[in-house]
Parts: C-alpha cells; sequence; structure tokens
C-alpha cells in the first residue's frame, strides 16, 4: 500500500467542496442571467427601485364651532390631489366632519352627499344632496351660515385661482341645506 497521508484526504475533501461551491455560484449567476433574458429586465436592476417620498402640504381648514356664530381654524398636512375637483371634495368632507380637536360635528345635522362639482374660471359650485337629519339643532340656520362660511373660507384659502363658492341643494341655490 501506498502512504497513506491524512494530509493529502483532507486537502483533496476542502479542494472539492471549494470546486463544488464554485459551480453552484456560477449556476446560480447563469440562472439569474437566464432569468433576466426571458423576463426582459436589466441584469444590473437586482433592488427594486426607491419609492417615491410621498409628498405633504399643509392646508388651512376652517371648521364652524359648536356655538354657532365663531371658526376655529386648524393646520393639517395632508397628500397632494390630482385635480380640483378631488380636492374641494376632501376640503367639504373635512370641514363637514368637523375639527381632530374638538366635537365639532354636531355642528352639521344632516348626512351631506356630493353630486356634483363645478369649478368655472374663479367660481365653484358644489351641488348637494342632503340626506338624513341626524339631530335637531335650535337656531339651525345660523349653524348652516356658519358652516357655509367656513367652507369658502377654507376653499378659498387653500387653491389659490377659486375666489367664491356657491352650494347648491338638488340643483337650486339659496335653498338652505337643512
Amino acid at each position: 500500500m501506498k502512504n497513506f497521508n491524512l494530509k493529502n484526504i483532507v486537502k483533496n475533501i476542502k479542494e472539492s467542496k471549494r470546486l463544488f461551491i464554485v459551480f453552484l455560484s456560477c449556476l446560480f449567476v447563469l440562472n439569474y442571467f437566464m432569468f433576466c433574458y426571458l423576463t426582459d429586465k436589466n441584469v444590473f436592476n437586482i433592488f427594486p427601485s426607491f419609492p417615491i417620498v410621498e409628498e405633504k402640504k399643509e392646508i388651512k381648514v376652517f371648521l364652524p364651532a359648536i356655538d354657532g356664530v365663531t371658526i376655529i381654524q386648524e393646520n393639517r398636512k395632508i397628500a397632494k390631489f390630482n385635480n380640483d375637483q378631488s380636492y374641494i371634495q376632501y376640503l367639504f368632507y373635512t370641514v363637514v366632519k368637523g375639527s381632530m380637536f374638538n366635537n365639532t360635528s354636531m355642528t352639521v345635522p344632516v348626512e351631506l352627499i356630493i353630486k356634483k362639482i363645478w369649478v368655472h374660471e374663479n367660481h365653484c359650485l358644489i351641488n348637494l344632496e342632503a340626506d338624513m337629519l341626524k339631530k335637531q339643532l335650535k337656531n339651525s340656520n345660523k349653524y348652516e351660515e356658519n358652516f357655509k362660511k367656513a367652507l369658502t373660507k377654507t376653499i378659498i384659502s387653500n387653491i389659490s385661482n377659486i375666489k367664491s363658492v356657491s352650494l347648491s341643494k338638488n340643483g337650486i341655490e339659496g335653498v338652505p341645506i337643512w
């Protein structure tokens, strides 16, 4: 029998493991190249692109107070909108919902639904439908006027090209909303 040398056996096992690892690495790299070729992807596009940082803008929201006379101002940060109609709709429902800090949602005693929003030059017309009376308020006329003032002030201060706002109920202007 030849010389039995433990060093040679250990060396061969290490070398065979190294070759096996190199072979597997090459196989995975070739597999990745084939995947990129078949899916028409860039080989160097390994990691996904960075997501776009969401831009937020600060707005002023004017809300009717519980006393029916004063208007509360709040500053909020919201995402940017693509068009004026969706922005006006968001502002409208924000005023209807009320303050984030005080419970002013009772100043709008009906559930209001926007049917259509028209923006023509510097005027905005919002056509509404009042769904259901939540709660009867004393002096509801002053609450309605305060709501209209707060909504008008909110829309005018946040959208620069709008100078006046009017509300209509079922297509008729000047009719009480609730």
